[in-house]
């Protein structure tokens, strides 16, 4: 179900910037981003080709890297570099986040089945994170993203159960 409200705010912010630089508003940037905003929470490059594909659009994969790069320069998605993972995509805090967090949030990944999870701790603002942090001259924070590593409790309760039969 795609959010209208961030697909309003999206594509005003895709119209300003494409105004503004001179640039064309093209068939393809439009589908890429009505598919964009429509996945949840993480997606790939690959995810939203497959969604295309489906929806019976051809897009081919260098006008989608290019195109969420350029959602990426214009605030629209944030980009999840996340080790081990093909970069990921998620609707920028100023879209509202995901559905499920509304806000900007931090990422948890286990490191036994590579699933990503989110957290939205107020105490992890930037504000907070930066307050006792010296930031190279001239350097203005705007965003901030956390990601923690270790065991989601279904891989922490398997790892519990096989150590417990291994003992008894």
């Amino acid at each position: 179900m795609i959010d209208n409200r961030a697909k309003r705010t999206a594509l005003a912010m895709l119209d300003q910037f494409l105004v503004h630089n001179n640039m064309r508003r093209t068939q393809e940037r439009l589908l890429i981003l009505d598919a964009a905003i429509e996945r949840e929470p993480h997606f790939s490059v690959f995810d939203l080709a497959d969604s295309l594909k489906y929806a019976g659009h051809h897009v081919s994969l260098p006008t989608i890297y290019s195109t969420l790069d350029l959602f990426v320069k214009i605030g629209i998605l944030r980009r999840l570099s996340i080790d081990g993972h093909r970069p990921l995509f998620e609707k920028a805090p100023a879209l509202g986040g995901n559905s499920r967090t509304q806000h900007g949030h931090h990422h948890l990944v286990c490191t036994k089945c590579g699933n990503i999870f989110e957290t939205r701790e107020p105490e992890f603002t930037l504000e907070s994170l930066t307050s006792g942090v010296t930031l190279p001259r001239g350097f203005k924070a705007a965003d901030v993203s956390l990601v923690f590593y270790g065991l989601c409790r279904r891989c922490a309760s398997r790892g519990q159960r096989k150590a417990g039969s291994i003992q008894g």
